[in-house]
């Protein structure tokens, strides 16, 4: 039978990700200097991730991984204590293997479970994502063992998603160390208790973020203890072919706006491609700006007249070489007979590259060339029985020999067109040279305007317009999730005052936190700055920090968060501006209450000694300050 697995193991496990190739398998991700590929493509997999250093505990939405084997007890009445621990740890095992490969952090063992973290220490954008994912590779590993015939008890597993208080050390007090304080690890052990053997079970949040990507069952009527509101849950029941992140989300359907010139020009290529003169654009723009929605719409205007190759690059795969354009093959051939040729591709590719692999006459030098001409022959080749639109999403993730694949493409024209999207200035020069460049823009308010009232089935009210227009700075991304966001829980009415930020949409939370967390140490003086609010006077800024860090470590962080777009330098040269009202949301509701009191108190004493570090600040906002640290006497 054809199947994706089947093609991982002649190119080499490297789409599975395997750390452990079996008999005859060479890991194309290089696990060793003996690999040949390993010392063409690099070492591998990115360094394992560390704990972000800071002084104070933080509040972050983090999705909890419980496990559980069954039987634990029954097994130790009927084998010896040393037999029960050898089948503990096979498990054990799987779970660690299956949790490290998508990127959580194990946080406990205990005898017959365990419980890990997704999110936490660094915030991912995918994280809930990674959990599920996780799960259903422990049930499927788990199963495989119990067909071996090695032995393998059954397992349970549940999964929650919320906001927790969580320790920036992860070593602090290791034998008292108190973790995730918040909803989901209680719940994620709860719906455990639930699970059939064998089986996940999420919450309602966890379900609502992966509904697109994975198969769930409702599972109604539950009683859990602890929780009397939580009456509903989700088996999980399989993974869902999806070719690409944005496919996943629930904005992917919704409508295109403001976006006519850039879809023309696009659509230009696609001509040219069709026409056998090629083409290679690169739309490029901010996180949710709508990239991939523009090349959606692209997709879905070419329909059944091209073959659509979609090249999905991961921030967990970066370190990978030729992961995305392997990850397409395996879908290829998994889903053989819907497009024979494509199987047929992905069947030559595999080949190429384990002969290239075996051949000792070639130079790592020579076999990374012949491994790109292979690749860009086979598509050409594609692309002659069909046109071929070649989509590679997020190539700010991408490896280099993916980029080289894709330049090379560019170079050689025909049947092919080419269309990447990416960040602004990650894609490297030389392979960014072979296309032409789409830069997309925030949106209008009318725009914005527009695009929520495409998202909700039903009338807004004006004040919860002015909330998306005024939160979502353009962004579609932040509009679409803010708009439906107040749709589902307000139904069109308006938003209650003080109910929420805009930061605490559940859909956004993993988003911004990956977004601040790129920032690394920056993050703490992005924190510290969105207490003052999303306009940062410089001056106030460096008293308000002056007891936390010096100064040219402030001036440090403040370059970097220049850098990574998560503020600008404002035209008057002293006053720095979160680029987004929901980042600086993220930054302020990261931090513990007590912390941001203690630091609106500090920005009233300092204005009030000091009056001329609150001239640009109206007398209501002092009293914000005053009333958000708890000084009622002086915010009156």
């Amino acid at each position: 039978m054809r199947t994706g697995r089947r093609f991982v193991e002649v190119l080499g496990g490297a789409a599975a990700g395997r750390s452990d190739p079996g008999p005859g398998m060479v890991a194309v991700d290089g696990i060793g200097e003996s690999s040949a590929l390993g010392a063409l493509f690099g070492s591998g997999r990115p360094a394992g991730r560390s704990a972000r250093s800071s002084d104070a505990d933080e509040r972050r939405q983090l999705t909890v991984l419980f496990y559980d084997i069954v039987g634990s007890t029954a097994m130790l009445e009927r084998l010896d204590p040393e037999d029960t621990r050898e089948v503990l740890l096979r498990v054990h095992d799987i779970a660690r293997d299956c949790i490290a490969e998508h990127f959580g952090s194990l946080q406990q063992v205990m005898g017959d479970g365990g419980m890990a973290y997704f999110g936490w220490p660094v915030a991912s954008e995918d994280a809930v994502f990674q959990s599920v994912s996780a799960a259903w590779a422990i049930l499927q590993a788990r199963d495989a063992l119990a067909q071996s015939g090695a032995g393998a008890p059954d397992i349970r597993i549940g999964i929650a998603t919320s906001v927790v208080v969580l320790p920036t050390d992860r070593g602090a007090a290791q034998g008292a160390h108190l973790g995730a304080v918040g909803v989901a690890p209680n719940l994620a052990a709860r719906l455990e208790t639930v699970a059939a053997p064998n089986s996940a079970v999420v919450d309602w949040t966890t379900e609502r973020l992966c509904r697109r990507a994975f198969g769930f069952s409702r599972i109604d009527g539950l009683t859990l203890k602890g929780f009397p509101d939580v009456h509903t849950a989700f088996g999980l029941t399989g993974r869902r072919s999806v070719a690409s992140r944005f496919r996943m989300l629930r904005y992917s359907g919704t409508a295109l706006v403001a976006r006519e010139a850039e879809a023309a020009r696009l659509w230009q290529g696609w001509e040219s491609a069709t026409a056998g003169t090629g083409a290679a654009v690169l739309v490029e723009g901010e996180a949710g700006i709508g990239k991939s929605r523009l090349a959606e719409a692209l997709v879905e205007r070419i329909g059944s007249a091209g073959r659509v190759l979609t090249l999905q690059c991961q921030p967990s795969t970066s370190g990978e070489a030729l992961h995305s354009l392997i990850g397409m093959y395996e879908r290829a051939w998994a889903e053989w007979d819907s497009d024979p040729d494509l199987g047929q591709a992905a069947m030559e590719t595999a080949a190429l590259v384990r002969e290239l692999e075996e051949d000792p006459t070639l130079s790592a030098t020579a076999r990374r060339r012949a491994i790109v001409e292979g690749c860009v022959a086979v598509i050409g080749a594609l692309a002659r029985l069909r046109p071929c639109l070649v989509l590679a999403e997020d190539l700010h993730w991408a490896d280099e020999v993916t980029l080289a694949v894709l330049a090379a493409l560019a170079e050689a024209g025909g049947p092919v067109m080419v269309l990447g999207t990416a960040r602004p200035g990650t894609v490297p020069l030389e392979p960014r040279r072979r296309f032409a460049a789409v830069s997309l823009e925030r949106l209008s308010d009318g725009e914005v305007l527009k695009l929520a009232a495409a998202v909700a089935d039903h009338d807004l009210a004006r004040a919860t317009l002015d909330w998306i227009v005024e939160k979502s700075d353009g962004n579609p991304l932040f509009a679409t999730e803010l708009a439906a966001f107040a749709a589902d829980a307000f139904e069109g009415e308006p938003i209650p005052a003080g109910a929420m930020q805009g930061g605490t949409v559940v859909s956004l939370r993993d988003l911004l936190a990956a977004r601040l967390d790129m920032a690394g140490r920056a993050r703490r003086t992005a924190q510290i700055a969105s207490v003052i609010g999303r306009d940062v006077p410089f001056p106030l800024l460096v008293r308000l920090s002056a007891d936390r860090f010096p100064r040219d470590e402030l001036e440090a962080d403040l370059d970097r968060l220049v850098q990574h777009g998560i503020q600008h330098l404002a035209a008057d040269g002293v006053t720095y501006s979160f680029h987004h009202a929901l980042v600086r949301d993220a930054a302020y509701e990261s931090q513990l209450r007590g912390t941001r009191r203690e630091l609106h108190g500090r920005i009233v004493d300092l204005v009030t000694s000091e009056p001329a570090l609150g001239e640009r600040m109206a007398r209501e906002v002092l009293a914000e300050h005053c009333l958000l640290a708890d000084r009622l006497e002086q915010g009156v």
